[in-house]
């Protein structure tokens, strides 16, 4: 088998809809600054130069693309952390909030990140509803901040479920025994396709 990765660019390579933020929320302002290509000092040139702060900013991005804003809970639950693990969320800055029967919330800093809510889609098996939140706090999680057992600085780069647990597979793809030979190996080779970040399959 060969899995074919293709992540997406880094979503702090692209800033130019943040721009649009800024006009739309500030029509009348004269010599707005030019935006660097980093997410994360971008944002935080838009908030200075709205008077805003991150959270702010978060509110009014959430306001204009009609989405939601809630406050990052202090720990990523266990049964979510493990999908930070996905090379697509890393690039995404996307971090999961929890999961329901028909969704699951994922905290982002771009919402126009190009293949965005289709990947987290299809990672999860389930529809997406996004919120917004600061890149520096979504990428606090991946530094380890905030997780579920861990400290700043301190944190694997691989978060592992509880002892006596198993990691919830992406697809949620579910091994029974009197599965036929075929079944199996299709199971295998989706789980590895997605945890290595592919976008398709060769066989």
């Amino acid at each position: 088998m060969k899995a074919k990765a293709q992540p997406p660019s880094d979503p702090g390579t692209s800033t130019a809809w943040l721009e649009q933020v800024l006009q739309h929320a500030r029509p009348d302002a004269v010599a707005p600054p030019p935006l660097p290509p980093n997410l994360e000092r971008a944002w935080d040139l838009v908030a200075g130069f709205c008077g805003w702060t991150e959270w702010e900013l978060a509110q009014e991005i959430a306001r204009q693309f009609g989405l939601h804003c809630e406050p990052l809970p202090g720990d990523v639950p266990a049964e979510m952390a493990v999908h930070l693990r996905s090379p697509w969320m890393r690039r995404y800055l996307a971090v999961p909030l929890r999961r329901g029967d028909e969704h699951v919330v994922v905290a982002v800093a771009n919402p126009t990140a190009e293949g965005l809510v289709e990947r987290v889609s299809f990672l999860f098996g389930v529809a997406v509803v996004l919120t917004i939140a600061p890149p520096a706090q979504l990428r606090a999680h991946y530094d380890g901040i905030g997780m579920r057992g861990s400290t700043p600085g301190t944190a694997e780069a691989d978060p592992q479920p509880p002892p006596h647990e198993e990691a919830p597979s992406e697809f949620h793809l579910e091994d029974h025994p009197g599965d036929s030979a075929i079944i199996t190996l299709c199971n295998v080779m989706l789980r590895h396709a997605i945890e290595q970040g592919a976008s398709d399959i060769h066989v």
